[in-house]
């Protein structure tokens, strides 16, 4: 599992590490929604893939390949100086990838999703962890009803030659949730690095065509924007 683990109590969701722990088949149905207690089924000990402090990192998304080999997506954010609270940021989405997860000591590669240029741009920008999650008060039911919050609708998923695969919405500066005010939405698939699949580790054919969707009155429009895309995974470490 893979999950964000924040520095401090709901609803301050500022600084949070994402990380992720794995346990066997086995114990998860010796002990079916941990009935048993904890004590009775083995998690591995957690493994940070991202730290915590500053910003933060919010919305972590897994999927997994052969055994041990998983890709990872969130977004990561970056402070923005000067700014008032110092927490507020902008928001990069980020790949990661394993592909040897049960190690001990994993090796984990990282690297910010460059769009549409060769330089990362933020997928959100001008606002704390907090106000990113839809909890701009202190009053937790408040909060589901007043409240913007990021992007729920993305995804990853592999490709039948185990590329990892992203979509994600992009908005101005600024908006979390106002439609009207949206850019575009993205997707990308890795062209370098390590691929991941049930059984060996395969090199991607060619490159991808990065894509944007826009939702108009006519329907679903496809637009190929360019031939170059963002490498989803780099070379390992």
């Amino acid at each position: 599992m893979l999950y964000p683990e924040s520095v401090s109590p709901y609803p301050d969701y500022d600084g949070a590490a994402i990380k992720y722990r794995h346990a066997t088949e086995a114990d998860i149905v010796a002990n079916p929604y941990g009935l048993l207690g904890p004590a009775n089924q083995v998690w591995s000990a957690p493994v940070t893939v991202a730290p915590s402090g500053g910003a933060g990192n919010l919305l972590p998304h897994i999927v997994a390949g052969g055994r041990g080999q998983i890709d990872m997506a969130y977004f990561g954010g970056v402070e923005i100086a000067g700014a008032s609270p110092a927490t507020k940021a902008n928001w990069y989405l980020v790949a990661a990838q394993t592909i040897d997860a049960l190690d001990g000591s994993p090796t984990i590669t990282t690297v910010t999703v460059s769009y549409p240029t060769a330089s990362p741009q933020p997928t959100y920008s001008g606002f704390t962890a907090s106000q990113m999650m839809g909890a701009c008060g202190t009053n937790g039911v408040q909060n589901g009803f007043l409240c913007s919050r990021s992007t729920d609708v993305w995804g990853v998923a592999l490709d039948n030659e185990g590329r990892f695969q992203i979509v994600w919405p992009q908005t101005n500066p600024n908006s979390l949730n106002q439609c009207s005010l949206c850019v575009r939405t993205w997707v990308t698939s890795q062209t370098d690095g390590p691929t991941i699949n049930a059984t060996s580790a395969v090199t991607p054919e060619a490159p991808f065509t990065p894509a944007v969707l826009v939702l108009g009155g006519a329907g679903l429009v496809l637009f190929a924007v360019r031939r170059r895309t963002a490498r989803v995974i780099s070379r390992r470490a």
